[in-house]
């Protein structure tokens, strides 16, 4: 049966050191010691908000940026608060049993246009269930599903699903956000205390662990790389597929690169920080200057023989490498490097063919194919 949720008494306002605006895309949000901060990539402070302190006493978790102004907080541990800022008030809310356990790297927050996402774990005091409080975006009702298991960090991938980290020894669930159905499992290895996950569009994973490395594993669980910070790290946040950023348990925010190179560092206003980047719109899918299609000039049913039909649509010179989907088993190519993968055909221009000039269209590549 569904749960709905109570609304904290009040609704406290925020004390803000600079008025609260559109947050900029190029920043990082990280809370620490019940504030939030918001800061440029070269780790100057931009602004900062205190998030309202709950009965318990317990410090803020993690955060989400989940709007250009609305940002939500993992906001305590045995008895935690939902707390949403809105870019003027907060708003608390609270759900019958969640809870996690006290340790300074638990807390995990994701949130979708739809809904927000919390970790639950089983604890004493009224915690016992478990599994993962899914809150309504305007704060309407909750549910929690998945009781079987605990999480201690959640995340939205780039890919849409929701990720859950259930334990420290890196076994993750990959979930529907819209049925809670479980769509695989995954078992990254013990890495010394997994503390943290993100996914890319891809769904390439990359977990971070209290033992100071941050590892890339493929959708299917294969390690491809990584890094040893050096560093005890508790969270972890992906951009646009590009940067990640981190934050360690001594009050440092790490910035790298998705291909692990080092950026910047910064020291946040104190200790057992967590990280997130500001808010971004996904990126649109890029419009291709060189359009490729089939141009078929000889079919006798069981296969057929065609010239790609290769344009540069800008206003510069281009070097191609086109992808499209082709019908059938391609046979023989001439006028370009190829390869196939299931009808999708890839191809690279050959040194006499591989520049078009503005405007131009090419039909030197050929093939033939079997259905």
């Amino acid at each position: 049966m569904k749960k709905i949720f109570t609304l904290s008494a009040a609704i406290v306002a925020a004390s803000v050191t600079a008025p609260v605006k559109a947050l900029e895309l190029d920043s990082i949000i990280v809370s620490a010691q019940n504030t939030i901060n918001r800061y440029a990539y070269s780790g100057e402070l931009l602004e900062t908000v205190e998030i309202p302190a709950i009965t318990s006493g317990a410090t803020a978790r993690d955060i989400i940026a989940i709007s250009e102004t609305k940002i939500a907080v993992f906001n305590g541990v045995f008895t935690p608060t939902l707390s949403v800022f809105d870019g003027s008030v907060w708003q608390n809310a609270e759900y019958e049993g969640w809870s996690i356990a006290n340790n300074i790297s638990f807390g995990g927050i994701a949130a979708t246009e739809d809904y927000i996402f919390v970790g639950d774990m089983s604890t004493g005091s009224g915690g016992a269930a478990q599994g993962i409080v899914r809150f309504t975006a305007d704060l309407a009702a909750a549910e929690r599903f998945l009781p079987a298991y605990e999480f201690i960090d959640l995340t939205i991938g780039e890919d849409g699903l929701l990720y859950g980290l259930t334990n420290t020894y890196g076994d993750l669930l990959i979930i529907d956000p819209e049925d809670m159905s479980v769509v695989s499992s995954l078992d990254l290895g013990h890495t010394s205390g997994s503390r943290a996950v993100v996914a890319d569009a891809d769904g390439n994973i990359y977990m971070a662990a209290w033992n100071g490395v941050i590892s890339k594993f493929n959708s299917t669980g294969q390690l491809l790389e990584a890094v040893d910070t050096g560093s005890a790290l508790g969270d972890l946040d992906i951009q646009q597929g590009k940067l990640l950023a981190s934050s360690v348990y001594d009050s440092t925010a790490l910035l790298y690169s998705t291909e692990f190179d080092f950026i910047t560092s910064f020291t946040a206003p104190g200790r057992y920080p967590f990280a997130t980047f500001s808010y971004q719109e996904a990126l649109a899918e890029p419009v291709p200057v060189v359009t490729a299609s089939v141009n078929i000039n000889s079919d006798w049913g069981s296969g057929y023989c065609a010239n790609l039909v290769l344009t540069n649509t800008s206003a510069e010179p281009q070097t191609w490498s086109v992808e499209l989907e082709v019908d059938g088993d391609i046979s023989n190519l001439w006028g370009g490097s190829w390869s196939q993968t299931g009808n999708t055909l890839s191809v690279t221009g050959l040194s006499w063919n591989a520049t078009l000039q503005p405007g131009q269209s090419n039909t030197s590549v050929g093939f033939c194919a079997s259905r």
